[in-house]
């Protein structure tokens, strides 16, 4: 399994405006994605700035290219997204699990 991570910030007031645009738009298309094995979106507030980092499970490149294009260490983030961040990562970073247990 892949782990693919992205992070970005929101001020306060835009954090649920960001994460409705996460479950409206991006999660749709990953979930449309074969391949597509789920998400965790972790948020940390931090003053007025909510800090996010969005973990989704692939199980393979060939479908997260699928999902994310040619350039898949590009991050999947639209305009109207990037309106509620003040801060974006333009990449991601992909790790394969080597360990993992489930409870």
């Amino acid at each position: 399994m892949i782990v693919r991570i992205w992070k970005g910030v929101a001020l306060e007031h835009n954090a649920q405006l960001f994460l409705r645009h996460f479950a409206d738009t991006i999660l749709p298309m990953f979930q449309e994605t074969k391949g597509f094995l789920g998400f965790t979106v972790l948020e940390r507030k931090e003053r007025d700035r909510v800090k996010f980092v969005i973990l989704t499970r692939w199980d393979t490149y060939d479908a997260i290219r699928a999902a994310a294009g040619i350039l898949p260490d590009k991050a999947v983030l639209k305009a109207e997204g990037r309106a509620f961040l003040e801060e974006a990562d333009d990449y991601v970073s992909h790790y394969i699990v080597a360990m993992e247990e489930k409870l």
